[in-house]
């Protein structure tokens, strides 16, 4: 390359002097421009510059020198090391392409604009096609000198229009990114810049003497290493190679550049030939995008992304360091009930405030993050074991349970926490299975009590895996056909007479859908019949206990239609013949909330001729209690219709009182735990007693279920109790006796 004046040979970025990297000057060649300089000599030249690779130049208008990559000569067909000037280079050109070439210097130096352009030169061994580009440098108003490039495209023939457009891309990205272009021959030291490299290390174009020492003290001291990989080390690899590095400024500024480098080849010797382009901004941008991503807006704390990248890095440092991770999921137990009585801005401030107090009680160091709604999440920092899982559960309990004082609120608003706890326990688990783990534990602390902990054990998976299989058994009983119904005979206690039967849905379960095979059932080998308590829980949590509510309810109608054809006409010679029994049928309310369910029961009971209060409908407390307006009006509608609606299991936990005043239910059924102790305990006694006073003084009719001795029946008919059911009086049955 020719040499250029290296007018601050001081310059240094902040901190390359502590870096203690020396400052080595480069070894320049000089050419005048002067119209003196003999013609290149007529010497038949291989072709050296490989197809593809730029070569770059630059002239500075002060001193006249032209500084040049060692194959700029090559280029242009000559020897290497050829000196070369304006007047020199323009002596090569052909011909033909003199006007051209004249148009586009004078371009560049008067009129001050980038150029670029095809251009054919009589080479001593033969006519050379090159595509040129230059920018013009100016200072102060005035043209301090020029930069550019050339590529030899001799021989491109046809593809020569798409290599001009990509060398059209190439200047664009010059002029609209700050694209630089660099080369450096490692045999010589040389290394040149095309004007946007100064920028990206802070001076003006030409200011210093590229040196590979000089970019290397730029580069901030953690990214050298792989500021060497980048140049030095294009050498030892083939094709290109890409690092983005910090570049501490002569200026003071930090910035991001985007580095890419490959070796090249060539009878010279190998250089190494790249770019770089500042993306500071895209950096910063990306950053704020990861941000953005892995953040709750609402508190700042981590959402669900940010918190499984926090937990996967943690489970991958403690597998390494055999070290423990513990994950603790939160849900506040109230806060929808917040949200629709007081308001989200209300609901919003308490999540904000729910997040302040977990940061003071949770372990120095920990992760605290919003899952979503009102679900949060603690990673403490990895410990040495477990021990700590219940101390943490309590603590997070605890300090969420007390009130909150919340601006919006009329009054202190309560809204405990149920959380779920486990940990890696030096098992190779994932993120994944540890969300899984601690999500039961809450689903399992929600669904005995709330306002509680619970510790993951092998136990909950063991039921999760029930609860999975239960729900596969469900969903392929309901798509092929193997329900069935049972019944249980209901007595009126007085006469002793069966007046009508309770419909008890059981699920055929065969071998190969995941229950173990058994003898019985209803008469089919290899198969065993399913209570609904190993599958009624699911059904309400996924939904289909509408669906098999529906079949139960289609099925009952049709047992009812049975029986009444069996009876006969209701008056057989002047004799009137005992009505056929009544069946009862448990309903959710998930399911009377279903548009077109009482319509569904009132067409059946039309299809059938069946009079409406031979269907019995039972309800559960809990399911009076959380009836909304749909469901409400759903009850109303099938009261009027005129069928029977009752509480089921009355006096478990929960009062429906209010209830009883606002609407006309026909029965109640005593929940079997009342009966056991009938006629053994006065206090037993009492509380049956008051129960079926409350129900008559409603004009209800009262049923006790699970009577299994004679002397609870004697009791609960001296008590006044209406009805009866239990295996003292048939147990359930397949068809009616």
């Amino acid at each position: 390359m020719a040499s250029t004046r290296v007018t601050d040979s001081s310059w240094a970025p902040p901190g390359a002097a502590a870096a203690g990297v020396p400052l080595q000057p480069g070894r320049w060649r000089t050419a005048r421009a002067a119209a003196d300089v003999p013609p290149p000599a007529a010497v038949p030249v291989e072709v050296a510059v490989p197809a593809g690779v730029p070569v770059l130049w630059r002239w500075d208008a002060v001193s006249g020198r032209v500084d040049h990559s060692a194959r700029v000569p090559e280029a242009l067909g000559l020897l290497p090391g050829t000196e070369l000037s304006l007047v020199a280079v323009r002596r090569l050109v052909h011909p033909d392409d003199l006007e051209r070439f004249d148009d586009l210097v004078l371009g560049l130096v008067t009129r001050r604009i980038a150029v670029q352009g095809t251009i054919r030169f009589a080479a001593p061994d033969g006519v050379r096609t090159v595509h040129a580009w230059a920018g013009i440098r100016v200072e102060e108003g005035r043209v301090a000198g020029a930069f550019g490039g050339l590529l030899d495209v001799t021989g491109f023939g046809p593809e020569l229009e798409a290599l001009h457009g990509s060398l059209v891309a190439l200047r664009a990205a010059e002029e609209l990114t700050g694209l630089g272009l660099w080369e450096w021959d490692p045999a010589s030291g040389e290394l040149l810049w095309t004007a946007p490299m100064y920028s990206l290390v802070g001076v003006a174009p030409g200011a210093v003497q590229p040196t590979l020492a000089r970019w290397h003290e730029a580069v901030h001291p953690a990214d050298r290493e792989r500021a060497l990989n980048l140049d030095v080390g294009a050498l030892d690899r083939s094709g290109g190679h890409v690092e983005t590095l910090r570049v501490v400024g002569a200026d003071g500024v930090v910035r991001y550049v985007r580095c890419w480098s490959t070796a090249v080849g060539g009878p010279g010797g190998v250089q190494v030939h790249g770019a770089a382009v500042e993306v500071s901004r895209q950096v910063r941008d990306q950053a704020r995008l990861e941000w953005m991503s892995a953040t709750d807006v609402l508190t700042g704390l981590l959402n669900r992304h940010g918190l499984e990248q926090r937990l996967r890095h943690q489970l991958a440092t403690a597998a390494r360091a055999d070290g423990d991770v513990v994950l603790v999921l939160l849900d506040l137990d109230r806060f929808k009930a917040v949200n629709d009585t007081l308001g989200h801005h209300v609901g919003d401030a308490l999540l904000v405030e729910v997040s302040r107090r977990l940061a003071r009680v949770v372990p120095q160091g920990s992760v605290i993050a919003r899952m979503g709604g009102d679900e949060f999440a603690v990673l403490p920092p990895p410990g040495p074991d477990g021990a700590q899982l219940g101390p943490l559960g309590q603590a997070v309990v605890e300090a969420l349970r007390a009130p909150y004082a919340l601006s919006g609120a009329p009054e202190l608003v309560a809204c405990p926490v149920s959380a779920g706890v486990t940990s890696r326990r030096g098992r190779g688990v994932g993120a994944h299975e540890l969300l899984a783990e601690a999500d039961l534990a809450l689903y399992q602390a929600k669904d005995t009590g709330r306002g509680r902990y619970v510790i993951f054990d092998d136990g909950l998976l063991a039921r999760a895996r029930a609860r999975h299989l239960a729900e596969r058994l469900l969903r392929s009983a309901l798509d092929g056909d193997r329900l069935a119904l049972w019944y249980q005979p209901i007595i009126d206690l007085p006469t002793g007479r069966r007046v009508g039967a309770e419909a008890l849905v059981r699920l055929r379960d065969l071998p190969g859908l995941g229950g173990r095979p058994a003898a019985g059932g209803d008469g089919v080998p290899g198969e065993r019949l399913l209570l609904p308590e190993a599958f009624i829980d699911v059904a309400e949590d996924t939904g289909l206990v509408v669906e098999l509510d529906c079949w139960v309810i289609d099925h009952a109608l049709e047992q009812l239609s049975r029986w009444s054809r069996r009876r006969g006409p209701a008056v057989t010679a002047g004799v009137r013949i005992p009505d056929p029994p009544w069946l009862a049928v448990n309903v959710s309310a998930r399911t009377m909330q279903q548009p077109g369910v009482v319509r569904r029961i009132l067409d059946g009971l039309a299809r059938h001729r069946i009079p409406p209060r031979l269907l019995k409908l039972e309800l559960t407390e809990r399911s009076f209690l959380g009836a909304d307006p749909a469901g409400e009006s759903a009850l109303r509608q099938l009261i009027g219709s005129g069928v029977p609606v009752g509480i089921d299991d009355f006096g478990t936990g929960y009062s429906a009182l209010a209830y009883l005043q606002r609407f006309e239910l026909d029965f109640m059924k005593i929940d079997r735990s009342f009966v056991a102790s009938v006629g053994e305990q006065g206090r037993a006694d009492a509380v049956v007693t008051a129960i079926v006073d409350l129900a008559h003084a409603h004009g209800m009719r009262v049923t006790a279920e699970g009577i299994e001795h004679a002397h609870q029946a004697d009791r609960l008919r001296e008590i006044g109790c209406d009805l009866a059911q239990g295996y003292h009086f048939g147990r359930p049955t397949p068809g009616w006796t």
